[in-house]
Order: C-alpha cells, then structure tokens, then sequence
C-alpha cells in the first residue's frame, strides 16, 4: 500500500546570483535552491533553534549547508535580484488523475476483507488499476488471474479499503493514489 501523508513541508527558497545588482541586467544566472520534505525533513520545517534536528543547529554546529549563510555570524543568505513579480502560478481546480505504481504491487497477496466495490473482468493488475483508477470510491485492487479465488477467467475486486491481506498464489494487490 503506498500512502502519502504529509505532515510538515518546508520550503526554504534562497537565490544566490554572481550580481548584486538589483535589476537582471546581468546574464549571470540566478541559482535557486529549494529545499523540502516530508516528515522525515531536518526538524520538520523548523529553521531557528540551538537543537539538534534544527535547520540552525546543522549550519552552525554541524557545518553543513554553509551556502545558505550570509554576512557575519547566523544570518541566512538574501539575494537583492530576487524580486516578488506578483502571483505567476497557475491554479487548476481539477483533481489529479489517480495512478498506481506498478513497483509497489503485492505479489501473491489478495486484499479480502473491507469494502468491496464490486468486481469486473480484468487481464492483469495494470488493468484492475485502470479500472479502479475509473471508479467513484476505490483505492484498493485485487486482480485474481484465471484458476484462483474459484474464478474461470481473470477478475479485478475493486476496494474502497484493504484491511486484511491474505497470501494467495497467483493474486496481484494493489493501491490507487493520487
């Protein structure tokens, strides 16, 4: 099953360029560097701190990622070329198309208990996430190739939930996201 669950984001944007000028006139590229994570990050997006786990305590006791320094003691790098031109990101209101990730299927398994959605002809486990990709609610398959779980011909079980595996030869799980 693959899940994402973001629970602290950190985007730290610095930009360092070879001018100080504060107009681009120059041909000097702007670098930027953009650093982000998931709950795993260094600190969970906490910058200043004297902790251990801090973006402050792994530039000052620990050395790293000096490049985010400028000036004189603890004081982070700031760019003049770096202008706010107002919003320029386009916003779309349509979902993302939901997919699956083909490396993250379980061979060998069946996901038998939850909420079963129903049931559909399938021809591989690619087909039953194409179908359950389609399907109002579902997030879990279970494709059963011809011979197993009593079936003559190949069969997608659409999931809304996985909560019991069992080990079924021949059976391919899998989860929608997105």
């Amino acid at each position: 099953c693959y899940s994402v669950m973001m629970r602290g984001l950190m985007l730290l944007l610095f930009s360092t360029a070879a001018t100080a000028s504060s107009s681009r006139e120059s041909d000097q590229p702007v670098r930027v560097f953009i650093l982000m994570g998931q709950s795993n990050m260094l600190g969970e997006g906490q910058v200043i701190g004297n902790e251990n786990g801090t973006l402050q305590f792994a530039v000052e006791t620990e050395g790293l990622y000096q490049y985010l320094l400028g000036g004189t003691g603890f004081d982070w790098a700031t760019q003049a070329v770096v202008a706010d031109q107002g919003a320029a990101l386009d916003v779309s209101t349509t979902p993302l198309a939901p997919t699956c990730d083909a490396g993250s299927f379980e061979q060998d398994t069946d996901f038998h208990d939850g909420q079963g959605l129903g049931h559909a002809p399938g021809t591989s486990a690619a087909d039953c996430c194409a179908q359950c990709s389609n399907f109002t609610g579902c997030k879990f398959f279970t494709f059963a190739p011809s011979g197993t779980k009593g079936s003559t011909d190949g069969v997608c079980w659409l999931k809304a939930d996985a909560n019991g595996r069992r080990g079924i030869k021949g059976c391919v799980s899998g989860s929608v996201y997105g």
